[in-house]
């Protein structure tokens, strides 16, 4: 702004003073209090100072050319490092680069993956999966199987029938912790090897089977569109950088070869040459001819001369001072932009925008992370991830906003990546056999050592509730079992239960017994008469008196209760059924293998669960209903282990080797590669280029300019000198032989 100030004002002054050297009159008006005959012009002294100047004048002008080309260089470069860099992003982006994997390379990836998906190639990726998962279904079969039959022993023994039959005082006193002994069988059941081994082909099967392979497809097929859209777009935007029929064409007249910068600069410089010899020429003959100690007047061609160099002079700093401000004006713009450019950031980009009244939306928000997190310098979020997979944002089926890589990931990666992990897991572990596990055996074995009459014991609580009809029985009768003689239950079942002796009705009604030195009387001592065959009291008469309500409420608690529970349906047994008609009773434990090949499942196909046949019974074939169950188990998990292992190898090696080679591995591979730093490398050069370069070159030839123009006007004023010096000693000589106008 000064130099275009400058060129203004000087115009001005150039014009006042024209006139006034052009107005005899008013020359004449102005100088005359200063007109006098003056000899300094002819001192060595003065004419060596003249020529100095001048002649420093010369050589800064040397030193301001030498600087206006290394700014027609640096602009040169600019360019070309412009150019450069952007070659570069467009082959890169395109290409690939060690991090990038390249939009041409991305789109064939896809397109590879999307026809792994196609059913309809021959002997393709869906074709080898189809042919693994069906080949692997019996895995399915079986893990159904031991499931049916855990679950009938989970259902045996929660039944409440089972746990307390309704009205008969008493409860099982084995199911609560026969259902502990299970739970751990169950969960090493639902978390071993077979169970992710079926888990996982499941998985596949959801994910890369039917609908679900051909939306995957579809999610891959649509993914492809914006890395093509966005291909173009940089090839459009981008691409007409290196186009030498587009940007380059268009900024030839300012650097390359046939560049009208550099004439242009030399034209001025040239210019400038033409005034320094015009002005050499000027002091020349001022110095030659400037005689005024002999009072002889100077030829007009000095006061010409110099008069002319300096109206030159003025007339080329006005122009050289206008054009230079204006490109220092420019420069201050660039230079801002350059500051934006150099600074920017997201935190930057958003305050611009509210600067602006603009709001951001999510559209707008991603594309300034991306420019935040892939060119800028000085990201607000430096640890954040540069890849592209991270940074752009869809909507998902939910209608959430996730990334593109969490959306594929949640898609078709880590559900099947999951069940693959756990299934190398697990093969790592060394015996996968779940039939000879511990858990299992105490299982088997506490079935086996059931005896069920020794395990039902009387509800004390309900027996002596004062609701109850049998309260006056002897307190001692609440430890009598189901069973007619004592047991002493077996050591294998549970802790609490196992070797505990048990009194069975024989104590109560006809022998009695001795529990931990005390000796308790049968009913038979408070009867006159009875007549008793375990489990039946058909007849008794109690002795009258003090004990005949106790002796009568003891005998009615055996008839009525006791003697029922043995003899009646009072309990729910539980069947697995023929799947064929849903109503056979199917023993799982009559199942037999034949080269490898089983049969006599009770199950039907992969995965259905048959309903249960529910069979009211007695307490014996309840206990038979328990034991065989622990057989079913027992033929149920040998079966299991065989199917298991007939199918390892197809599931754990060569359907997880193919779904990793065909979809796992080529979705993260491709995702890890879209790093998107290498942009900042173009940011850097552009801003390198344009900025530190090209706009640096363009400050240094309008700083020349300007410098220039300045030395421009001190040749003028330089040249002032002589010939204000030529015209005194003129008009003084005329003077003093007869007056006359003055004259240039």
């Amino acid at each position: 702004a000064f130099a275009v100030v400058l060129s203004i004002v000087l115009f001005v002054l150039w014009l006042i003073c024209c006139w006034f050297v052009c107005c005899p009159c008013c020359l004449k008006c102005c100088c005359k209090c200063c007109q006098k005959r003056r000899t300094i012009g002819e001192a060595r002294l003065c004419q060596a100072v003249l020529w100095l100047i001048f002649i420093s004048v010369g050589i800064a002008s040397l030193v301001l050319v030498s600087l206006t080309l290394r700014g027609y260089q640096n602009i040169n470069e600019g360019f070309s490092g412009t150019f450069c860099s952007a070659a570069e992003l467009v082959q890169d982006s395109i290409s690939g680069t060690e991090n990038f994997v390249g939009m041409l390379p991305a789109i064939n990836r896809l397109e590879e993956i999307s026809q792994a998906l196609d059913p309809t190639i021959p002997n393709g990726f869906m074709d080898q999966v189809g042919g693994i998962v069906g080949s692997t279904a019996k895995i399915n079969t079986a893990y159904t199987q031991v499931a049916q039959s855990l679950k009938q022993l989970q259902e045996v023994v929660s039944h409440a029938e089972n746990q307390a039959p309704t009205g008969m005082y008493h409860t099982c006193a084995i199911c609560a912790p026969l259902a502990e002994v299970l739970a751990p069988v169950t969960s090493a059941f639902e978390s071993g090897i077979g169970a992710a081994l079926k888990d996982a082909r499941g998985q596949v099967q959801e994910q890369l089977q039917g609908q679900a392979a051909a939306d995957l497809q579809t999610l891959l097929n649509e993914a492809m569109t914006p890395v093509r859209e966005a291909k173009e777009q940089l090839l459009e935007q981008v691409g007409s950088l290196v186009d030498p029929t587009g940007f380059q064409k268009n900024t030839e007249a300012v650097h390359g070869e046939n560049s009208n910068l550099r004439p242009a600069i030399l034209l001025l410089f040239f210019l400038f040459l033409i005034l320094l010899i015009s002005g050499c020429c000027a002091l020349g003959g001022f110095c030659w001819k400037h005689k005024p100690s002999q009072k002889d007047k100077d030829h007009c061609t000095v006061r010409t001369c110099n008069c002319c160099v300096s109206c030159m002079g003025c007339i080329y700093a006005i122009l050289v001072l206008l054009l230079g401000g204006i490109l220092v004006l420019v420069a201050m713009v660039g230079s801002g932009v350059c500051l934006v450019l150099v600074e920017y950031n997201a935190d930057m980009a958003e305050n611009l925008f509210a600067a602006l009244g603009q709001e951001v939306d999510d559209t707008m928000l991603m594309a300034i992370n991306i420019s935040d997190r892939c060119l800028s310098a000085n990201s607000v979020a430096p640890d954040a991830s540069r890849n592209l997979a991270d940074i752009v944002m869809i909507q998902d089926a939910n209608g959430d906003t996730v990334s593109v890589r969490k959306s594929i990931f949640d898609t078709a990666v880590t559900p099947v990546q999951a069940q693959f992990g756990q299934v190398q897991n697990l093969t790592q572990m060394g015996d996968l056999s779940l039939s000879t596990m511990p858990e299992l055996q105490t299982l088997t074995q506490t079935l086996a050592a059931l005896e069920m009459r020794a395990l039902f014991w009387p509800d004390s609580a309900a027996v002596t509730a004062d609701a109850s009809p049998y309260k006056d029985m002897h307190p001692a009768y609440t430890a009598i079992t189901l069973s007619c003689a004592d047991v002493t239950l077996s050591n294998d079942l549970p802790d609490g239960l196992a070797g505990t002796v048990t009194f069975g009705m024989d104590s109560m009604v006809s022998t009695g017994w001795t529990y931990s030195g005390t000796t308790f009387d049968a009913l038979t001592s408070q009867m006159d008469s009875l007549t008793w065959t375990c489990p039946s009291l058909s007849a008794y008469t109690c002795t009258s008196g003090a004990t005949s309500t106790v002796c009568d409420a003891g005998a009615q608690f055996v008839q009525n209760i006791k003697e029922p529970l043995v003899t009646q349906n009072k309990f729910k047994c539980i069947y697995q059924v023929d799947p064929t008609d849903g109503v056979t009773i199917c023993n799982p434990r009559d199942m037999t293998s034949t080269g490898g090949v089983w049969s006599g499942q009770c199950v039907a196909g992969e995965d259905t669960v048959q309903p249960f046949k529910v069979v009211d019974c007695t307490i014996q074939e309840f206990e038979d209903n328990l034991k065989n169950i622990g057989l079913d188990l027992t033929k149920g998990f040998q079966y299991f282990d065989d199917t298991v292992s007939g199918v390892l190898n197809s599931i754990s090696v060569d359907l997880i080797n193919l779904v990793d080679q065909f979809i796992i591995n080529p979705l993260i591979s491709l995702l890890d590669l879209f790093d998107c730093t290498f942009m900042a490398a173009f940011w850097m050069g552009l801003t390198d280029s344009m900025c530190l370069r090209a706009m640096n070159g363009l400050r240094m030839i309008a700083n020349s300019y300007v410098w220039v123009a300045l030395l421009s006007l001190l040749i003028a004023m330089l040249m002032y000198v002589p010939w204000r010096l030529s015209k005194d000693n003129l008009d003084t000589a005329n003077a003093d032989s007869a007056p006359q106008s003055a004259t240039v």
